[in-house]
């Protein structure tokens, strides 16, 4: 079983030959944030934030995406901003008086790819720049979102698509897979993005079969065991919830 998508060596090949390769996602890049203060003391919420500069998302994303990569930090369309310490009961006893955030955000692979055979923490000092203007931009939108933490930054470390790319195997440091745009949706495209492939032994699962993010990965992943086992395990996991309800039932009366 392969998450690995459709960008790949054989089921690469494969699936160009069918259909035509579909878009890649937008690459993704991720700063976490280690804050002095535990959760109360810094008062973060167990909430995911979702910043967007204003309501007109097609600029937005046009005037982002449109721009060079020197210029990219200065109009980024959109920030996720969640705190998993303030998520996990257990992080105050592990971790006493500090706390995280962790911002997310897209850009572009092309930004970085010049960098992409170089050795990880190796890259030179132009691709540290070019990383450091997108996370320090980040961080000072964080940071008026929660003007708390200003004085209160421990250390901040980046990722751009070459860290996705590296650490997580996500073709061209996407997020969510190939785009999951109206192409994407194509007859002949879902009919071949499904488990089975022609290549004996080879099941495709996560997110690219079905939809991004985790709901599609987890159902992605539940219709490619199907496919392995014949059967439908989403009438399985029906039985099973009904016995645990029925159970749960037995047990209060």
């Amino acid at each position: 079983m392969s998450n690995k998508g459709p960008h790949w060596s054989d089921w690469q090949l494969l699936f160009l030959q069918v259909t035509g390769e579909p878009a890649s996602g937008a690459g993704g890049f991720s700063l976490f944030i280690g804050i002095r203060g535990s959760n109360e003391d810094v008062n973060l919420p167990a909430s995911n934030y979702i910043y967007l500069p204003n309501n007109d998302l097609k600029k937005l994303e046009k005037d982002f995406f449109d721009v060079s990569a020197e210029d990219a930090p200065n109009c980024i369309p959109m920030l996720y901003i969640s705190s998993p310490s303030a998520k996990d009961p257990t992080h105050e006893e592990r971790c006493p008086g500090k706390s995280t955030l962790t911002a997310l955000s897209f850009t572009r692979y092309e930004w970085f790819e010049e960098w992409k055979s170089k050795k990880v923490q190796k890259r030179g000092q132009d691709y540290e720049q070019t990383k450091n203007a997108f996370a320090e931009a980040m961080l000072e939108t964080t940071m008026q979102i929660f003007p708390q933490i200003r004085d209160k930054i421990d250390c901040y470390v980046s990722g751009s698509p070459l860290t996705n790319d590296h650490y997580l195997g996500a073709s061209r440091g996407e997020f969510y897979g190939v785009e999951h745009d109206i192409s994407r949706m194509k007859p002949e495209v879902v009919a071949t993005l499904r488990p089975k492939t022609p290549i004996k032994g080879l099941y495709l699962t996560g997110q690219d079969i079905l939809l991004c993010g985790f709901a599609g990965a987890l159902n992605g992943a539940v219709i490619c065991a199907s496919e392995i086992l014949g059967r439908n395990i989403f009438l399985d996991l029906l039985k099973l919830r009904r016995q645990i309800l029925n159970n749960t039932a037995k047990k209060a009366d």
